[in-house]
C-alpha cells in the first residue's frame, strides 16, 4: 500500500524528523547541493523505501544539502546541526524574471504503509512563512492536511517540526 505526502510550500527546505525511530537521511543524495532528476528512489535508515520527487515543476530536480555554518557548501539556517535537508530548487513558469512565479511542491511516497509522518521545514526567504503538509492514501484521496507558520532564519535547530498521523487505512 503506497501513501503519498505531498507538501506544498512556497520555498520548501525538507528532512524527516530524526526524533522519529525510522528517519530518512536525505545526504543519500550527496548533500553537496547538486541537484537531482525527479523522482528519486530513497532508503530510510531502517529499510524502508519510496520516492522522493518534485510535482508542477516539469523538468526542475531538487537538491540536497548537510545544514551547517559556511554558506555555499552547507545549508546555513534553522535545521538541527549536521541534519541532511532537501530543498525544491528553483521557481518555474516565470514569464519574465521574478514575475508568475511558482515553486515546485515536493512530493514523498512510501512503499509500505505508515502511520504518521513528519519533518522539519523552513523557508529559503527569510522572514515568516507558512508550510502545508497533505497526507494522501494509495488511491489518491486526501486523508489529512495540517499547515504551520512559522519564521526563517539562521538560527539553528529552531526549524518548526511539522507532523500528521493518517485518520483512516484505505
Amino acid at each position: 500500500m503506497k501513501k503519498t505526502i505531498l507538501f506544498t510550500l512556497l520555498c520548501l527546505m525538507l528532512g524527516l524528523g530524526t526524533a522519529w525511530a525510522d528517519s530518512i537521511d536525505w545526504c543519500q543524495f550527496g548533500c553537496v547541493g547538486g541537484g537531482e532528476t525527479s523522482p528519486q528512489p530513497w532508503v530510510s535508515n531502517d529499510g524502508a523505501t519510496g520516492t522522493i520527487g518534485l510535482v508542477n515543476g516539469g523538468f526542475q530536480g531538487f537538491y540536497s544539502f548537510r545544514q551547517g555554518t559556511q554558506l555555499g557548501t552547507t545549508w546555513v539556517g534553522n535545521f538541527p546541526s549536521g541534519m541532511g535537508v532537501i530543498y525544491n530548487g528553483l521557481a518555474f513558469g516565470c514569464a519574465l524574471p521574478g514575475v508568475g512565479c511558482q515553486q515546485a511542491g515536493i512530493r514523498i511516497t512510501f512503499d509500505s504503509p505508515v502511520a504518521e509522518v513528519g519533518a522539519y521545514i523552513q523557508g529559503t526567504e527569510h522572514g515568516r512563512f507558512s508550510a502545508t503538509m497533505t497526507l494522501f492514501g494509495q488511491n489518491g484521496n486526501r486523508l489529512v492536511e495540517v499547515t504551520v507558520r512559522a519564521v526563517s532564519n539562521q538560527l539553528e535547530g529552531t526549524a518548526p517540526f511539522i507532523e500528521a498521523a493518517f485518520l483512516s487505512d484505505e
